[in-house]
C-alpha cells in the first residue's frame, strides 16, 4: 500500500555471536511480516563502542531486495554521520521526510535533493558548527513517486567530503 507508518518493531534477535538466517517471519506478538519497506538495524559491541548499522529493505511478493542507504556509518571524517527519518516518505499522510548530519569541524554545507538527475530543492549553503547535531526537512507534497536523493556536501579549507542518501516517495 501507500501508507507510510512508524517504527513497529517484527523481530528482535539477541545475543548472537555468529552468523544466522532469519526465516522473515515475525517473533513480536501481534505482528506480521507483509510487503513493504523494512529497515534492519544491527549493532556489534566493539572495544571502541558500538557499531550500529541500518540496511533499508523492500519485500515484494515474499522476497527482500536491499534498497539504497538512508544512512550512514559513523565515521571521524569531516562529517561524522548522516541519517535520513526513515528510507520512505509521503503516502497517504504526506509524511515528510528529515535529514539530519554532524560535521567534525566547523564547515559550509551545502544539500541537494536530487530526483534522477534534476535538482527539485536547494538548501541554502551555511556554515555549520562542530559537534551539533543540524536538520532539515523535505515536504513529500506536489512531489512525484519515486526515489529522492539527498546529497550533503561539506568543505572545511581544502577539505570536502559528499554523502549520498536515498529515500522513496510513496
Amino acid at each position: 500500500g501507500r501508507r507510510v507508518l512508524g517504527e513497529r518493531l517484527v523481530a528482535r534477535f539477541t545475543r548472537r555471536s555468529a552468523s544466522f538466517t532469519w526465516n522473515g517471519r515475525a517473533n513480536r506478538s501481534g505482528r506480521t511480516v507483509t510487503d513493504g519497506y523494512f529497515v534492519v538495524r544491527y549493532r556489534v559491541d566493539a572495544p571502541g563502542g558500538a557499531d550500529v548499522r541500518r540496511v533499508p529493505l523492500r519485500r515484494v511478493k515474499g522476497r527482500f531486495s536491499v534498497r539504497p542507504g538512508y544512512a550512514s556509518v559513523e565515521r571521524c571524517t569531516l562529517l561524522r554521520s548522516a541519517k535520513l527519518t526513515r528510507p520512505v516518505f509521503g503516502g497517504r499522510t504526506n509524511s515528510e521526510v528529515g535529514a539530519a548530519f554532524r560535521v567534525t569541524r566547523d564547515a559550509t554545507v551545502s544539500i541537494e535533493v536530487l530526483r534522477g538527475t534534476k535538482v527539485v530543492r536547494r538548501f541554502p549553503t551555511q556554515l555549520r558548527k562542530e559537534g551539533t547535531l543540524h536538520r532539515v526537512r523535505f515536504d513529500s507534497e506536489r512531489r512525484a513517486r519515486g526515489d529522492f536523493r539527498f546529497r550533503i556536501v561539506a568543505r572545511s579549507g581544502a577539505l570536502t567530503e559528499r554523502i549520498t542518501l536515498t529515500a522513496r516517495r510513496l
